[in-house]
């Protein structure tokens, strides 16, 4: 019975645990770039009698919504969709919040001491790690022309923030860096039409996220786990993405592991005097 306690105490841990969804959902309000063919569900099978029966079928281009950016959109010898190990896709998570500075500036690009500073206060990045940017820009997302920082209707002027091309060489030149991702319509700020953050990052065969949900997932700067699931289209040069984070605490995570080896040893002990 005792043992049974100690199990029912690690799996009241194992409860305090926090997953949470990174993802838009996709629909007729999905966001893409202009130009972009956007989502559509339409019916292909629909049957009352005998029986129940419904089945759609969908189309929409590959980088729209929330999206992973496969290197070979950028780099022709990089991984396409379906060639991202698995291990690169789960993998440790850190948030780095750029909400104060894009609130100030929409053209705001991440920059080298951004990074830096956040290693001093929050110690190393993992190794490997997927950088999520915050812009605070999340909460935009209902409205595309409020979410593209277009001026007078104007798909030419964009504004809203990203990634600068020394911050995505340094997150190359750190070798830790499997995946980027930010809660904005692209890696590169909308006043960048070269995509240069985008072509420095997947020509080190780092994938890319865009349109992350993160207004209310409450991330903190380090301590969870990205499972990071795009639509595994072989070819690809991006996919729909479902992403979640899964965060424990340190302290439920020290307390389940001192359980666990309490469990074990228990467990040892007992087969041995039952022998």
């Amino acid at each position: 019975m005792r043992f049974l306690g100690v199990v029912f105490i690690i799996q009241a841990c194992s409860a305090l645990n926090r997953t949470v969804d990174l993802s838009h959902g996709f629909d007729e309000k999905t966001i893409y770039w202009f130009g972009m063919p956007e989502f559509n569900l339409s019916e292909v099978v629909h049957e009352e009698d005998p029986f129940y029966m419904l089945a759609k079928k969908f189309a929409a281009a590959e980088h729209g919504g929330t999206h992973l950016d496969a290197p070979f959109h950028f780099n022709p010898s990089g991984w396409k969709v379906g060639d991202i190990p698995l291990d690169r896709l789960i993998v440790s998570g850190v948030m780095i919040d750029m909400g104060a500075a894009a609130a100030k500036d929409p053209d705001t690009e991440v920059k080298v001491k951004d990074l830096v500073d956040w290693e001093q206060n929050y110690g190393p990045l993992p190794d490997p790690v997927a950088i999520i940017f915050n812009f605070g820009w999340a909460k935009k997302y209902s409205n595309k022309t409020e979410y593209f920082g277009m001026v007078a209707d104007n798909e030419s002027d964009i504004h809203f923030p990203g990634v600068s091309k020394d911050a995505a060489k340094w997150m190359v030149d750190s070798g830790k860096v499997v995946g980027v991702g930010v809660d904005t319509p692209s890696i590169d700020r909308g006043a960048n039409p070269e995509f240069i953050a985008h072509q420095v990052l997947t020509a080190a065969n780092i994938y890319l996220m865009e349109n992350l949900a993160l207004a209310d997932a409450g991330l903190p700067p380090r301590g969870f786990q990205l499972i990071v699931m795009p639509m595994k289209i072989m070819n690809g040069t991006g996919a729909p993405l479902r992403i979640v984070a899964h965060q424990v605490s340190s302290a439920t995570f020290f307390f389940s592991r001192i359980l666990g080896w309490f469990l074990s040893i228990g467990l040892m002990i007992r087969s041995v005097f039952t022998q």
